[in-house]
């Protein structure tokens, strides 16, 4: 292949390289001004790392920022052929690739074998519940999940879990008007029926409430079993998100490794046409 041939073939493989990443430069760029504006917006101190693995809008933050440098090594890495970015870029894209893959063959392994890792999401979904009136996004999330799973609280205790956030604690030392409650999105309700925000009040109490009555009213199972029964019957259909995640990281790593290559070849051929010259 001459010179020419080759340097067209670079520019081709640069601008592609450049043009993908720009895009991902865009995106990582939005998706901090849309978690700094969340965020902003609600102003929650950050007091504990389970903040900021619940917060959606600090999660976002991370996420953008992370792409946002990701994409820039890319794009000026491309655009002036420097190889130490382009270096930088492919070693950062592999190990997300690995990330990604030692996940799902986490998930895989979790949910469809009998190996059992000791991984469990529960503390995590646990501190959901404690921090649930202490940030309005991560209520809001809360409630979609409790609503759309048809399900209440976390683990084999369903309902009752809400027992450990201060405000819907069923002791006598609580004197929350949200005393014995729990939230509306635990509740049953048919469709074109009147929201109750109330209807979850007074359900934990045992003193008062049959389980039959509390049965009828509320959903009882946690949700941490509806999230693995929907991740088993739905593995095809989320495979489908994540292997359109991990095909632009091996396009990322294969032009970015191309290009390097054509840059090595182009570089030994000008040093050996300037030597021919002197």
């Amino acid at each position: 292949m001459t010179t020419s041939c080759r340097r067209n073939t670079t520019v081709l493989i640069k601008y592609t390289l450049f043009s993908m990443n720009f895009t991902y430069w865009v995106l990582g760029v939005a998706m901090v001004a849309m978690g700094l504006y969340v965020y902003v917006d609600n102003m929650q101190p950050v007091r504990h790392v389970f903040h900021v693995i619940l917060d959606p809008a600090i999660a976002m933050m991370l996420v953008g920022t992370a792409v946002f440098f990701t994409a820039t090594s890319g794009c000026v890495g491309a655009l002036r052929e420097n190889a130490c970015l382009l270096k930088t870029y492919v070693i950062t894209l592999v190990l997300l690739v690995l990330i990604l893959l030692s996940i799902g063959s986490l998930v895989v392994l979790v949910m469809y074998t009998d190996i059992n890792l000791n991984i469990s999401p529960e503390p995590l979904l646990r501190h959901a519940l404690v921090m649930y009136r202490e940030d309005s996004e991560l209520e809001h999330l809360v409630n979609y999940v409790q609503s759309s799973l048809h399900c209440c609280g976390v683990g084999p205790a369903g309902y009752r879990d809400w027992s450990i956030n201060p405000y819907f604690n069923c002791s006598w030392a609580n004197k929350s008007p949200e005393r014995c409650a729990v939230p509306f999105s635990c509740c049953k309700f048919t469709m074109g029926e009147l929201v109750n925000l109330m209807c979850g009040y007074d359900i934990t109490n045992t003193s008062s409430k049959a389980q039959e009555d509390v049965e009828e009213k509320i959903y009882t199972e946690g949700c941490f079993l509806k999230i693995e029964e929907l991740l088993k019957n739905n593995a095809i259909l989320l495979g489908i998100p994540a292997f359109t995640i991990v095909v632009p990281l091996v396009c990322g790593i294969v032009l970015a490794t191309r290009l390097l290559a054509r840059i090595q070849t182009l570089t030994k051929d000008e040093e050996m046409y300037e030597g021919i010259l002197r």
